[in-house]
């Protein structure tokens, strides 16, 4: 498996390949979320061949504990189960410049080409760390050097379908998710959050309208069957990893108040406030794609940063319609039943020209 080591920690990571007959050609580097990883079978894995027959180059980064990255320390852990909020904010804020000097190597030592252009997507969970990225470009510990390689490559910024807790915003009353349901054993809830995930949820024209939490549809999915529940036994195992959700993180997705006030600072600092990190960047856009059908987590994340961003207006906001946290296809409600809804590796498609469409500035 490739990897890249830097400061002594390894982080795996799954590429595809050089495009078709080009010279020239963007590339995407994307951090994955809870449980679904980007091992050799990882979830993006079918956008690969799309990808290199249009011009664009994928590269998918395994966070530490996935998939032969270097798993966190004992006394890591301890910080991220039950150390102080700025033990936590400095720990995520090391992660962040980890993967930024990672990304770096690999931009070089893969000659990626720079007038292609490169951007950088945080999927779900993976927003925490894409930024903590976006960060760690204040960081004294990365050389000018460095800075002016990631500034000079990575020209777009993607926030893909994030859920609330993980930009470390407040809960409304009622927040339901499996990971925190005593009604379901602690050692069940990782299969249950993949099901409720991966489902698909109406939330009615009013509710979308008035933008009430309280309404937003929580607990009932569609009659569409959720992505999970279309794999195969060894699907969901190939892409799927349990253990790193109650070693860590569940706690770094801000899942109860463990990790709230780092997660908050790390969204502010790259994002809000008065010089943001996100100004150090020479982005062409930012970008947040995000699925109307996706759970409610998701969709009130997207109220908020609308609201955080009507100053600045520095966040283009993409709906998908008709996909859910792991789709990025259009409404496809005119399409048969075995079409219907299809997930990201069955309409690849129209993955790649979406994300393309991203770091293009359309």
């Amino acid at each position: 498996m490739p990897a890249i080591n830097v400061n002594d920690i390894t982080f795996h990571y799954t590429d595809s390949g050089l495009p078709v007959d080009k010279e020239e050609y963007p590339t995407l580097f994307v951090i994955h979320g809870h449980t679904f990883h980007s091992g050799i079978n990882e979830i993006f894995r079918p956008l690969f061949p799309v990808a290199g027959a249009h011009s664009l180059r994928i590269i998918c980064i395994d966070r530490r504990e996935y998939q032969g990255s270097t798993p966190y320390t004992t006394d890591e852990l301890s910080v991220i189960n039950e150390g102080t909020d700025a033990e936590r904010l400095e720990l995520l804020t090391l992660e962040g410049v980890y993967l930024a000097l990672g990304i770096e190597r690999l931009i070089r030592e893969l000659h990626l080409p720079v007038r292609g252009g490169g951007a950088l997507a945080g999927w779900s969970l993976g927003n925490v760390f894409s930024l903590a990225v976006i960060n760690a470009i204040s960081h004294l510990s990365l050389s000018e050097g460095v800075k002016t390689t990631l500034k000079v490559f990575i020209r777009t910024f993607i926030i893909l379908d994030p859920p609330f807790q993980v930009l470390g915003l407040s809960s409304p009353p009622e927040d339901y998710s499996p990971l925190w349901d005593n009604d379901i054993p602690e050692a069940e809830r990782g299969v249950a959050f993949a099901s409720w995930i991966s489902s698909y949820f109406i939330h009615d024209a009013d509710t979308l309208g008035h933008r009430d939490p309280s309404k937003l549809n929580q607990r009932n999915p569609s009659s569409k069957t959720a992505t999970t529940v279309k794999m195969t036994t060894e699907e969901l195992l190939s892409v799927t990893d349990f253990l790193p959700g109650p070693k860590c993180d569940t706690a770094f997705g801000g899942h109860g108040p463990a990790y709230h006030s780092a997660l908050r600072l790390n969204s502010q600092n790259a994002l809000f406030d008065a010089d943001p990190n996100i100004n150090k960047w020479d982005f062409r856009s930012v970008v947040h794609l995000y699925g109307v059908e996706s759970a409610w987590s998701i969709i009130y994340a997207v109220w908020a940063l609308e609201e955080k961003d009507r100053a600045s207006k520095r966040i283009k906001f993409r709906p998908i319609e008709g996909a859910n946290h792991f789709s990025l296809s259009s409404d496809m409600s005119t399409s048969t039943p075995a079409e219907e809804y299809k997930m990201m590796w069955d309409e690849p498609e129209v993955t790649v020209a979406v994300l393309k469409e991203c770091i293009a500035g359309v």
